[in-house]
Protein backbone atom coordinates (compact mmCIF):
# COMPACT_ATOMS: atom_id res chain seq x y z
CA UNK A 1 0.00 0.00 0.00
CA UNK A 2 1.40 3.55 -0.76
CA UNK A 3 3.04 5.82 1.67
CA UNK A 4 -0.22 8.37 0.01
CA UNK A 5 -2.91 5.95 0.84
CA UNK A 6 -2.03 5.49 4.38
CA UNK A 7 -1.14 8.89 5.43
CA UNK A 8 -5.11 9.60 3.36
CA UNK A 9 -6.63 6.78 5.27
CA UNK A 10 -5.22 8.47 9.11
CA UNK A 11 -6.70 12.12 8.46
CA UNK A 12 -9.99 10.64 7.38
CA UNK A 13 -9.45 8.32 11.24
CA UNK A 14 -8.86 11.81 12.39
CA UNK A 15 -11.99 13.49 10.54
CA UNK A 16 -14.75 10.88 11.87
CA UNK A 17 -13.62 11.09 14.96
CA UNK A 18 -13.47 14.65 15.34
CA UNK A 19 -16.84 14.48 13.54
CA UNK A 20 -17.98 12.25 16.72
CA UNK A 21 -16.75 14.38 19.21
CA UNK A 22 -18.71 17.48 18.15
CA UNK A 23 -22.07 16.66 19.42
CA UNK A 24 -20.27 15.53 23.21
CA UNK A 25 -18.14 18.92 23.22
CA UNK A 26 -21.07 20.55 22.57
CA UNK A 27 -23.15 18.73 25.63
CA UNK A 28 -20.29 19.64 28.20
CA UNK A 29 -19.44 22.94 27.19
CA UNK A 30 -15.86 22.20 25.45
CA UNK A 31 -15.07 24.87 22.64
CA UNK A 32 -15.89 22.11 19.16
CA UNK A 33 -12.54 22.65 17.47
CA UNK A 34 -11.14 21.74 20.99
CA UNK A 35 -13.14 18.85 21.15
CA UNK A 36 -12.24 17.51 17.70
CA UNK A 37 -9.10 18.32 17.84
CA UNK A 38 -8.76 15.89 20.66
CA UNK A 39 -10.80 13.52 19.51
CA UNK A 40 -9.06 13.50 16.03
CA UNK A 41 -5.58 13.17 17.39
CA UNK A 42 -6.29 10.63 20.04
CA UNK A 43 -7.40 8.36 17.45
CA UNK A 44 -4.54 9.13 14.70
CA UNK A 45 -2.26 8.51 17.45
CA UNK A 46 -3.71 5.18 17.96
CA UNK A 47 -3.59 4.06 14.37
CA UNK A 48 0.00 5.61 14.04
CA UNK A 49 1.32 3.70 17.37
CA UNK A 50 -0.35 0.30 15.91
CA UNK A 51 1.27 1.06 12.42
CA UNK A 52 4.62 1.71 14.09
CA UNK A 53 4.62 -1.92 16.44
CA UNK A 54 3.61 -3.54 13.54
CA UNK A 55 6.35 -2.52 11.61
CA UNK A 56 8.88 -2.05 14.48
CA UNK A 57 8.61 -6.40 14.67
CA UNK A 58 9.96 -7.30 10.60
CA UNK A 59 10.48 -3.64 9.21
CA UNK A 60 7.37 -4.59 7.05
CA UNK A 61 3.80 -3.76 7.12
CA UNK A 62 1.40 -6.50 5.89
CA UNK A 63 -2.38 -6.03 4.28
CA UNK A 64 -3.13 -7.47 7.59
CA UNK A 65 -1.28 -5.52 9.85
CA UNK A 66 -2.71 -2.28 7.94
CA UNK A 67 -6.37 -3.67 8.40
CA UNK A 68 -5.65 -4.36 11.68
CA UNK A 69 -4.57 -0.75 12.37
CA UNK A 70 -6.92 0.76 10.71
CA UNK A 71 -10.15 -1.31 12.55
CA UNK A 72 -10.69 -3.50 9.63
CA UNK A 73 -10.63 -7.53 10.40
CA UNK A 74 -7.85 -9.66 9.65
CA UNK A 75 -7.48 -11.62 6.81
CA UNK A 76 -5.63 -14.13 8.51
CA UNK A 77 -6.40 -17.89 9.50
CA UNK A 78 -8.65 -18.10 12.68
CA UNK A 79 -8.86 -21.12 14.08
CA UNK A 80 -11.97 -21.55 15.69
CA UNK A 81 -12.65 -25.09 18.23
CA UNK A 82 -16.24 -25.74 19.33
CA UNK A 83 -15.60 -27.49 23.08
CA UNK A 84 -19.79 -27.59 23.28
CA UNK A 85 -21.24 -30.76 24.28
CA UNK A 86 -22.32 -31.90 20.87
CA UNK A 87 -20.89 -34.54 18.61
CA UNK A 88 -19.12 -32.19 16.38
CA UNK A 89 -15.68 -30.87 17.55
CA UNK A 90 -15.03 -28.37 15.08
CA UNK A 91 -11.51 -27.33 13.96
CA UNK A 92 -11.72 -24.68 11.00
CA UNK A 93 -9.11 -22.62 9.60
CA UNK A 94 -9.21 -20.23 6.66
CA UNK A 95 -12.63 -19.87 6.27
CA UNK A 96 -14.77 -16.65 6.25
CA UNK A 97 -17.36 -16.22 9.02
CA UNK A 98 -19.80 -17.26 6.46
CA UNK A 99 -18.85 -20.26 5.05
CA UNK A 100 -18.59 -21.85 8.71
Amino acid sequence: MKFHVIVGRIFAVFGSSALAALAGGAVIGVELWKAAAMAGFMAAGKVTESLLRAWSEDGVLSRDELAVAFGSKSTAPVIVVDDEDDDDDLISAYLPADQK
